[in-house]
């Protein structure tokens, strides 16, 4: 089927295009297998100790619930064409991409057990680096709604090399994700900032300790990634500044895949294009 027969423009199908092209492929642990100068199907493998999985989950989980009930300041908004998603979308991005390198060249002065250190300050700044993004696609960052859905980008790690799903792994993960982005919206709308935090401590809001949960659950695949990479004793504090900088233009490169399709949502409808990106998935699985 050709992009002049479906009922959205051309440009936003090839837009589409691209989007599947990216999201469905593992992307971050190709490009992170390269950095570390491993073989692909080596890194990918590999398994993350356990107790470095926890301290990293739980470092997560902390930043993720303070995000939750933050509103993160970000640059004035700029229109952002959906053929420029690869670009930048301006100075705030910029910055908070610097900075994430930064972090990761700390990190890598002490090795693994900066990790601990270092991911909760980058994962920081990538939260303030992606609802930028989401303001410039037209977003309202004073809905809890939208701070969620700024959170739930961390849960596009990328499929699995192992896994060969039937449907598209984006919109899978948005759809598993959908009930816990509204009810965790609404809880966070009728609770002050002190009562959720208190909600997420006592266990008393579970939704949202459940929405955190599914996020860093998929975030950790992305993290085990990045720290095996980090971790070669070859790399040091040089690779860690570059495998930061892969990671932070990964997951602002999903959020702005991730908030130009949402905006194409609200312009057709969202069944219309839910359909042209799985057509373009299928096409991608299919192609010599």
């Amino acid at each position: 089927m050709t992009p002049s027969t479906y009922p959205i423009p051309a440009r936003e199908v090839d837009f589409l295009r691209q989007a599947a092209h990216y999201l469905e492929k593992p992307r971050l642990l190709m490009r992170l297998a390269h950095l570390a100068g491993q073989p692909f199907e080596v890194l990918a493998h590999k398994v993350m100790p356990a107790q470095v999985a926890a301290v990293a989950e739980s470092a997560l989980r902390k930043l993720m619930a303070t995000a939750a009930i933050t509103v993160p300041v970000v640059g004035p908004r700029e229109e952002v064409e959906f053929y420029r998603a690869y670009d930048s979308s301006g100075w705030t991005v910029v910055w908070h991409q610097l900075a994430t390198v930064g972090t990761g060249f700390a990190g890598g002065l002490f090795g693994l057990s900066g990790l601990a250190v270092e991911l909760p300050i980058s994962t920081g700044i990538l939260f303030r680096s992606i609802a930028a993004i989401a303001d410039h696609f037209g977003e309202d960052l004073t809905d809890p709604a939208v701070r969620m859905e700024c959170l739930s980008v961390f849960s596009q790690s990328g499929p699995n090399p192992a896994d060969n799903p039937k449907d598209s792994t984006y919109f899978t993960v948005r759809l598993g994700l959908a009930e816990l982005v509204r009810e965790s919206a609404f809880f966070i709308a009728r609770n002050s900032a002190q009562a959720v935090t208190e909600g997420i401590a006592r266990g008393t809001a579970p939704y949202l300790i459940r929405f955190i949960g599914r996020v860093a659950a998929q975030f950790n695949v992305a993290v085990s990634e990045k720290f095996l990479a980090q971790g070669l004793p070859v790399l040091g504090a040089a690779g860690g500044a570059a495998i930061n900088g892969a990671f932070a233009d990964h997951f602002n490169t999903v959020a702005r895949y991730h908030f130009a399709i949402r905006k194409l949502e609200r312009q057709f409808g969202a069944e219309v294009v839910r359909a042209a990106y799985d057509r373009e998935v299928q096409a991608l699985r299919t192609a010599p």
